[in-house]
């Protein structure tokens, strides 16, 4: 006869996994093993772009949405490049791509087409920052025999010479 295992008493409760977070730069490309790629690097610089635009620091939801769109780019991208390729797509490609491209727009406008303004820094940031190296232009300190020699700025344009003047 079966043995039964004793029911669990509450203080053993089941094993539980480590939450891990997803990594919306990396999922979609690794069962495409195209991380290295060109679709790869145009995937990446898309989900930096999105990430930087919602301020760098992403909701799970915006997560899904940056990787969903930062797909639907590199899909827009093979579909640009079979179309100036080839000399134009086909009729049904042609609705594939609007298609692709409205759900785009409308990816964009859900994720915000207003960007986050860069965050302004502290007083106290400012005061910690290196100083810039601005150069001075101090102005130079002039001698009195050279003063009589120069003209003076507020004066008009210098008379002609006197052999130049005809009576």
């Amino acid at each position: 006869m079966m043995e039964m295992l004793p029911p669990r008493t509450p203080t053993q409760a089941a094993p539980r996994r480590a939450a891990r977070r997803t990594d919306v730069a990396r999922w979609p490309l690794r069962w495409a093993g195209a991380s290295l790629s060109r679709e790869g690097e145009l995937f990446r610089a898309v989900v930096r772009q999105l990430v930087r635009h919602v301020g760098g620091r992403p909701s799970a939801a915006q997560e899904l949405l940056i990787g969903r769109l930062a797909m639907l780019a590199v899909h827009l991208a093979h579909l640009d490049e079979r179309a100036l390729k080839d000399g134009g797509i086909g009729s049904h490609a042609t609705r594939e791509y609007l298609a692709w491209h409205g759900q785009f727009t409308r990816g964009l406008r859900m994720l915000g087409m207003q960007g986050v303004a860069a965050p302004v820094p502290t007083l106290a940031e400012i005061m910690a920052a290196p100083a810039p190296n601005v150069p001075t232009t101090a102005p130079a300190a002039a001698d009195d025999e050279d003063d009589a020699d120069a003209p003076d700025a507020t004066s008009a344009a210098p008379a002609p010479p006197a052999e130049a003047v005809s009576a």
